[in-house]
């Protein structure tokens, strides 16, 4: 099958001290789900393989505490076209995917870093034998970067 891909975006980041600032993205198009758009789906199967259009984004406000400690809280969401993503299929079909967020990492060294995230996330599906999903998530990080 072929299937029309298609995307516009915009990113911004306005950091309105040295410490605080603001970040964002939207997006709008179709077969985005190779992308990370359209909740991970990019065709339907059950309507010629076409395209699923989106659109979406995520807004994000950051505080650094200090140089090597700051906290990340954000919203984002991603809305496919109802009537574009597939109905019978039970784990397809996702219509909303959307998520809200906070954080607090910090910077032990420039290489190493450890985290906590606290989010809330929930998708809706477009056939209602299919429940929709919501849950609290509770992360922890310990990255080491070279």
């Amino acid at each position: 099958f072929v299937a029309d891909v298609w995307g516009v975006g915009a990113d911004f980041r306005w950091n309105m001290t040295d410490c605080v600032g603001v970040m964002g993205e939207f997006y709008t198009g179709e077969g985005l789900g190779t992308y990370n758009g359209s909740a991970l789906q990019l065709v339907n199967p059950e309507n010629d393989f076409q395209g699923i259009e989106s659109t979406g984004g995520w807004l994000e406000f950051f505080l650094y505490w200090t140089p090597r400690l700051h906290s990340h809280f954000g919203y984002g969401i991603d809305d496919p076209r109802d009537g574009d993503v597939p109905f019978a299929a039970p784990l397809l079909g996702r219509v909303e995917n959307s998520t809200v967020y906070g954080n607090i990492l910090y910077d032990v060294t420039e290489s190493f870093r450890v985290a906590f995230e606290l989010s809330y996330r929930e998708t809706d599906y477009r056939n209602p034998i299919v429940p929709d999903n919501q849950g609290m998530f509770y992360h922890t990080q310990c990255a080491w970067s070279f």
